[in-house]
C-alpha cells in the first residue's frame, strides 16, 4: 500500500510491500536516504526516523491533519514577523508622540514671537525684519554649540545604496540637538520645515530601538540588516506622519527618500504602513477624541477639462517643474561655494597642524555664526515686503493654493495687517494681474534658496509647494479668463508636485500627500489627479535627463 503526506513544502511518499515489507527511499527536505529493513521488523521500527521529522506520535494510526504543525519554522517565522512588527509600531508610535509633542511646542513658540509680542509692543514692519535677522544670529550661535545634530541628507546617505544602520549616530545629544535647531529655525519663519528633522529624529530612536532589540548575535546578515531598517523607517515615517499629519504619506516619503531611482527602499512595507498611519491614529484618538481630522487645502472647481487640456497641462507643468527645481538646485550649489568653501590642506609638521587645526575650527565656528546672520538679514529685509514668503508654509500654502483668495491674516500662520502692511503685494485681496502673482513665487524661491544655502535645517516640501502654486497663478493669469478659471486648480497642483518632486524625488509620495491633504468638497480630486500624476513623474524624469546631479546626494554603494 501507499501513505502519503502531502505539505505545501513536499510530498513524501512511503511504499510498503505487504505489512512487513521493504521501504523505498525517503526523500525528506532533499536528503535521501536507503532504509531498508527486513521483514521481522516492525512498522514502528521501521517508519521511526519518519516520524522523529514530522514530530508524529509512536502510535501511526493516530496521526491525522490536525496534529501539530509538522515544521516548527513555520510557526517560529510567524511569531518573528509579529514581533517585528509589534516592534516597529513602538518605533513609530514613540517618534510619532514626540513629532506631536514637538508639533506643540513649536506652535506656542511661533504664537509668542509672530503674535503675542507684536500684539504687546504694537510692532510695526520692522519687526518682521529685526526679528528674523536675530533668529538667523541665533541659529548661527546654537549651530556652532550644538555640533552633533543629524540632517536629513545623512539620513540618505547612509540609508540609500548598500545601508549602513550603524553610522546613525546614538540617540543622546544628537537627538536634542536637532529639534532644538529645528524649533528655532522654524519659529523665526524661514522658508524650511520641521518635516526633514523629525525624519532624522524618528530615524534615531528607530535605529537605537534597533540596536537594542537586533544585535549581532541575534542574527545573521541580510536577515539582521533588514529588522534593523524597518525599525528605522517606521521611527522616520512615524515621526513625519505626526508633522505631515497626513497618514500613509509619511511611510512613502521616507522610503522614497533615500532611493536616487525614485523607487520604493528595498524593506518589508506592511510594518511601515503600520507604524506611520495606525500608530499615529491611535494615539490620537486616545489624546484628542473630540479633535476633527483635518482635509487642509482647497483648490476650488475645475470647468470643462477635456483629455486634450489635461494631457497638455501635465507634459506642460512637468516640463517646467523640471527646469525650476533644476534651477533651484543649480542656485542652491552656486551659492553654497563661497559661503562653506573649506581651506586646503596643510603639509606643515604635525605641531603646525595641530595649531592650524585649532584655527579652522574657531575659523568654522564664526563662519557658521557669520553666514547665517547674514542670511537672516537678507531673509528678514525679503520677508518685511514679502510677508506671505515667511515660514515653512504648511500654515499659509491656502494662500498660495486659491490665489491670494483667502487673506493671509485668515490662515494659521499669518500675521496682522499692520505687520504686513509694507507689502508690495496685498495679502487680503486676490493676485491681481500675473505679475504679483510671480513676485510672490519668485521671492519665496529666494527665500528657500537663501535658507537652503545656508544650511539652515529644515525640509523643503511645503515650501516648494507654496512657491509652485504662486508661480501657477502667474502662468494662469496670461490665458483669457474664461480659460483661466477651468483650469487654475489642476495647473497649480500640477506645478506643485512637478517641482517638489524634481528635488526631492519623491514622486508618489508628492502626489499621495496632494491628494490626501486636499478637501473632498469643491476639489475634485478624480479630475486633477491624472495630470498630477503626468506631471509628478515627468518632473523627476525630466530634471535627470537636464543635469545628472540631485538636490541631495546618494550613496552608490
Amino acid at each position: 500500500m501507499a501513505v502519503c503526506f502531502d505539505s505545501e513544502s513536499q510530498l513524501m511518499c512511503l511504499n510498503l510491500e505487504g505489512r512487513y515489507g521493504a521501504v523505498s527511499p525517503v526523500s525528506i527536505h532533499g536528503h535521501h536516504d536507503e532504509i531498508t529493513h527486513e521483514s521481522h521488523h516492525s512498522p514502528t521500527t521501521v517508519l521511526a526516523p519518519l516520524q522523529n521529522h514530522l514530530g508524529v506520535s509512536d502510535d501511526f494510526s493516530s496521526f491525522s491533519s490536525d496534529q501539530k504543525p509538522r515544521n516548527e519554522n513555520d510557526a517560529s517565522l510567524i511569531n518573528d514577523e509579529t514581533l517585528l512588527f509589534a516592534r516597529a509600531s513602538l518605533a513609530g508610535g514613540l517618534a510619532a508622540s514626540m513629532g506631536y509633542i514637538y508639533s506643540m511646542i513649536l506652535q506656542a513658540s511661533v504664537d509668542t514671537i509672530w503674535k503675542i509680542i507684536p500684539n504687546a509692543i504694537h510692532a510695526t514692519p520692522a519687526y518682521i525684519a529685526i526679528t528674523i535677522s536675530l533668529g538667523g544670529l541665533l541659529v548661527g550661535i546654537l549651530h556652532a554649540l550644538l555640533d552633533k545634530s543629524y540632517t536629513l541628507p545623512e539620513f540618505i546617505l547612509h540609508l540609500s545604496g548598500t545601508p549602513s544602520p550603524q553610522s546613525v549616530p546614538t540617540l543622546l545629544p544628537a537627538v536634542f540637538h536637532t529639534l532644538l535647531l529645528s524649533i528655532v529655525t522654524s519659529s523665526f519663519a524661514f522658508s524650511v520645515g520641521p518635516e526633514a528633522p523629525m525624519v532624522s529624529a524618528g530615524c534615531m530612536i528607530g535605529a537605537a530601538l534597533a540596536r537594542h532589540w537586533y544585535k549581532d548575535a541575534d542574527g545573521q546578515g541580510d536577515e539582521l540588516m533588514m529588522k534593523r531598517l524597518v525599525l528605522i523607517y517606521a521611527g522616520a515615517s512615524g515621526a513625519l506622519t505626526a508633522i505631515l499629519e497626513t497618514p500613509f504619506a509619511g511611510s512613502i516619503f521616507a522610503l522614497e527618500l533615500t532611493n536616487a531611482s525614485s523607487d520604493l527602499a528595498a524593506v518589508s512595507l506592511g510594518p511601515v504602513i503600520v507604524a506611520s498611519t495606525l500608530v499615529p491614529m491611535l494615539i490620537k484618538g486616545l489624546i484628542w477624541p473630540n479633535s476633527s481630522m483635518k482635509a487642509f487645502f482647497t483648490y476650488g472647481e475645475v470647468g470643462d477639462l477635456n483629455n486634450r487640456d489635461g494631457l497638455v497641462i501635465g507634459l506642460g507643468c512637468g516640463l517646467v517643474g523640471a527646469l525650476l527645481g533644476t534651477m533651484f538646485h543649480q542656485v542652491v550649489v552656486a551659492l553654497r561655494r563661497p559661503l562653506w568653501s573649506t581651506r586646503p590642506q596643510s603639509s606643515a609638521p604635525s605641531i603646525e597642524k595641530d595649531r592650524i587645526k585649532c584655527s579652522l575650527i574657531g575659523f568654522h565656528t564664526k563662519r557658521v555664526v557669520f553666514v547665517r546672520s547674514l542670511v537672516g538679514i537678507a531673509v528678514g529685509l525679503l520677508s518685511m515686503y514679502y510677508p506671505t514668503t515667511m515660514f515653512w508654509s504648511e500654515g499659509t500654502l491656502q494662500c498660495a493654493v486659491d490665489g491670494h483668495h483667502t487673506p493671509f491674516n485668515a490662515v494659521q500662520m499669518g500675521l496682522s495687517r499692520t505687520l504686513t502692511s509694507a507689502a508690495r503685494v496685498d495679502t487680503s485681496i486676490p493676485f491681481e494681474n500675473a505679475w504679483d502673482a510671480a513676485q510672490v513665487g519668485l521671492f519665496k524661491f529666494i527665500a528657500i534658496v537663501l535658507a537652503c544655502a545656508g544650511k539652515f535645517p529644515g525640509g523643503v516640501i511645503y515650501p516648494l509647494f507654496f512657491a509652485g502654486a504662486s508661480l501657477a497663478h502667474a502662468f494662469v493669469k496670461l490665458l483669457p479668463s474664461t480659460a483661466s478659471e477651468s483650469v487654475s486648480p489642476v495647473v497649480v497642483m500640477a506645478l506643485m508636485a512637478s517641482f517638489q518632486s524634481s528635488v526631492t524625488r519623491t514622486p508618489l509620495a508628492t502626489i499621495i500627500l496632494l491628494t490626501v491633504s486636499a478637501t473632498s468638497l469643491g476639489t475634485q480630486i478624480s479630475i486633477m489627479l491624472p495630470s498630477v500624476i503626468m506631471s509628478s513623474y515627468i518632473g523627476v524624469w525630466f530634471s535627470r535627463f537636464l543635469t545628472p546631479h540631485s538636490y541631495f546626494c546618494y550613496s552608490s554603494e
